[in-house]
């Protein structure tokens, strides 16, 4: 090609990138340019850091996907040059996305080496970079890749390269845990290190040894006893189910989904600490600052009581102690297999509010059991609940379950609503 088509190239593939309204039109025409394309986009790159992150990391991307024997040295240059702690503080974020688009295209390539990965981690802090230590098997980087669990923004994508790395990663993710149990090392930082890492090999299924489970009960951080309870086969034991329900309560939505999950095995067991600490409602973060415990996880601890406690009236009563009105309300719209001795329970209580709960409730029990109560409750004082038990009726009249006779209906319901009452009974004589 003469200069004159070069130039003309580096033009023209200039005005394609700095067109933002336009990226697919550069993509296409790029793309067709074929090996063409790649003196002019090196040039283009050769301008340096831009404000504007979006035309220098679209040219990195379309030179990883131009098979060329020049493309690899030029990611690598772009990778290394310009690094991100020289430069000014408005350019950091843009060229950020540019090195990690390298990064990307280096490892869509395979031409990556683990110089180049390394470099890109320690250095520049690349997420790309980690991903790609673990899609390319990198496992001498083991140990480097672990220790960015302590790392919040990296933390995500170690988790992805540490899961790539199986089976060799559990052992380096083991000996990270130990030296971050160490007292010395207590920080906030291995503190969340150790409670991913626990969480982590709880996920994968890995044999974590009583040693270093017992060492991790022991630690002073709550959030870090309950990630360690993940992995002990047999939750049964008071310290364990303790742990694994700070876990449950606390409002870190990953370990506290996992603890949830892990109790569902505890069955009755779980009723006495439970309950404890639904008293308490209260928990620690990793600073070891208390807050009030996650209420979406007293929801969720409310309602296991409930099931646990589904036929035994004394114990009902020792949940209903311990948790608001508003909270029983709530756990008995997420109950799912009520029983009837509860619910004939609650549907007499002193609060209107959770009346009406439990007369809605009723619709998930078998049917016939509760007509009677039911009826009884077309005369309540508090009008909820009388539309509560009046639909529930509805319901299961209509569907031929039961029926009404005049004398079930409470002299009051007559009172309230006497078409309403007439409709049950029509309903009920139908042939």
């Amino acid at each position: 090609m003469s200069d004159f088509d070069v130039q003309r190239d580096i033009a023209q593939v200039a005005a394609w990138l700095d067109d933002l309204a336009r990226r697919d039109t550069a993509v296409e025409n790029i793309t067709a340019m074929g090996s063409r394309a790649v003196e002019p986009l090196a040039r283009y790159l050769e301008r340096g850091p831009q404000p504007i992150s979006q035309p220098r990391a679209l040219a990195v991307e379309m030179l990883g996907r131009l098979h060329d024997a020049r493309v690899p040295e030029l990611l690598r240059g772009l990778l290394r040059a310009h690094p991100l702690h020289d430069l000014p503080t408005e350019l950091i974020e843009s060229e950020f996305r540019v090195k990690d688009a390298a990064i990307k295209a280096m490892a869509t390539q395979r031409n990556a080496s683990e110089n180049d990965i390394s470099w890109a981690i320690q250095s520049e802090r690349l997420p790309s970079a980690v991903r790609a230590a673990g899609a390319l098997r990198m496992v001498n980087l083991l140990p480097t890749v672990v220790e960015l669990l302590t790392d919040d923004v990296l933390a995500s994508p170690t988790e992805s390269a540490i899961r790539a790395l199986l089976p060799e990663s559990i052992k380096a993710v083991l000996t990270a845990t130990q030296t971050w149990l160490e007292p010395a090392k207590d920080t906030p930082r291995t503190r969340l290190a150790l409670i991913r890492a626990f969480r982590w090999l709880a996920a994968t299924g890995a044999s974590v040894s009583e040693n270093l489970t017992d060492q991790a009960l022991d630690h002073s951080c709550s959030m870090v006893r309950s990630a360690a309870a993940l992995n002990v086969r047999d939750i049964a034991h008071a310290p364990i189910l303790v742990a694994l329900l700070h876990g449950a309560l606390n409002r870190e939505p990953i370990l506290a989904s996992a603890c949830r999950d892990k109790l569902e095995e505890a069955g009755q067991a779980l009723i006495e600490p439970a309950l404890d600490a639904l008293h308490a409602s209260v928990e620690s973060d990793i600073y070891d600052n208390t807050h009030s415990a996650d209420i979406w996880g007293r929801y969720w601890l409310l309602t296991c009581l409930l099931q646990l406690t589904r036929r035994d009236v004394a114990a009902l009563h020792r949940v209903m102690v311990v948790v608001s009105e508003d909270e029983i309300v709530v756990g008995l719209h997420r109950w799912a297999s009520p029983s009837a001795i509860s619910l004939k329970e609650l549907i007499h209580h002193p609060d209107s509010q959770i009346r009406a709960a439990a007369a809605s409730a009723v619709k998930r029990l078998d049917p016939v059991e509760s007509v009677e109560w039911l009826a009884d409750r077309l005369g309540d004082s508090d009008r909820d609940v009388r539309r509560q038990a009046y639909i529930t009726l509805r319901h299961r009249i209509h569907a031929r379950y039961v029926s009404l006779n005049f004398t079930d209906i409470p002299l009051l319901a007559w009172c309230f609503h006497p078409l309403k009452c007439v409709g049950l009974l029509m309903m009920s004589q139908r042939k």
